[in-house]
């Protein structure tokens, strides 16, 4: 007898998948993860940096965790941790399904959309601010609110580069022929003579798909990229590449540096670092004003 597997279990009853020999039951739920899961190494770009995978498309996720959610009570417990080591074997975390959008599509629609970078990112740190500012009664709390403040400081910073950098040199050809000369990715790119003509009229697009994928927490890379293209010199990144390193660890690690140590966020670093961004910020705009 042969079964189909849906992309959820609609159409299979609790009481029917209850019924099903140990078999079937696994390969149900080995197909059921497959149609909403995936292995990073197939679908996710690779930070070489902080080494470990982007997740796009939502998780990580664990395969015992997301079996035990959909069969626990169903499935015998024994048979849900069979499959969850056979999948762990395949890839420790798992991404989600990849949608119709491409990540490319996605990036590029959100950073037009920011059309007012400088505006944007004081509206988020003053959130922020506002955040931190609220008494939480339950003291053991806050230093989980310090790091996650601390984290969306940076995804502040780093909002404002990508989108600042992108939309300034996109549709720019004097940027964009400086960006082009500049950069050590496009100076190992290939090009038939035949194509030329193809690539001028799609090098917009080249541009925005590879801007998309670029790292703009690392913060010495955007350093080059802003200081040769922009021909501008900017303020010193020491504090913010710290702060960057620590994030690394609060987002990465749960926390913990590489050796160990806990990573502790107080009140007044999130302060520190707000200013410290809003100041960084504020002097881009200022340089950049001369070129625009």
């Amino acid at each position: 007898m042969t079964y189909s597997y849906p992309k959820d279990s609609e159409g299979i009853t609790e009481e029917a998948l209850l019924k099903m020999a140990p078999e079937i039951q696994k390969d149900f739920m080995r197909e059921w993860f497959l149609n909403n899961y995936e292995n990073p190494v197939e679908c996710l770009p690779y930070d070489s940096e902080e080494g470990g995978y982007i997740y796009i498309w939502g998780g990580p996720y664990d395969p015992l965790e997301e079996l035990e959610s959909k069969f626990s009570g169903i499935v015998p417990n024994g048979l849900i941790m069979e499959l969850s080591k056979e999948l762990s074997d395949q890839a420790f975390e798992w991404s989600g399904k990849p949608d119709d959008q491409t990540p490319d599509d996605y990036y590029v629609d959100a950073i037009q959309s920011n059309t007012d970078t400088n505006a944007t990112a004081k509206d988020a740190l003053k959130n922020i601010s506002c955040l931190l500012d609220i008494d939480i009664p339950e003291h053991h709390l806050k230093p989980y609110i310090y790091r996650l403040l601390y984290i969306n400081a940076i995804t502040c910073l780093e909002a404002y580069l990508s989108d600042t950098f992108s939309n300034q040199v996109v549709g720019n050809e004097k940027l964009m022929r400086r960006f082009v000369h500049t950069s050590s990715e496009f100076k190992k790119r290939k090009l038939a003579l035949s194509n030329i003509y193809e690539r001028m009229e799609n090098i917009s697009e080249e541009l925005r798909e590879h801007l998309s994928s670029l790292m703009w927490h690392n913060l010495s890379q955007v350093k080059r990229l802003y200081e040769s293209v922009f021909e501008i010199r900017l303020p010193d990144i020491s504090k913010l590449v710290k702060a960057v390193r620590a994030r690394h660890d609060l987002v990465h690690r749960n926390g913990r540096t590489k050796e160990g140590n806990k990573v502790n966020i107080s009140e007044k670093e999130v302060h520190d670092l707000i200013q410290e961004v809003k100041a960084f910020i504020n002097e881009i705009d200022q340089l950049l004003r001369p070129v625009f």
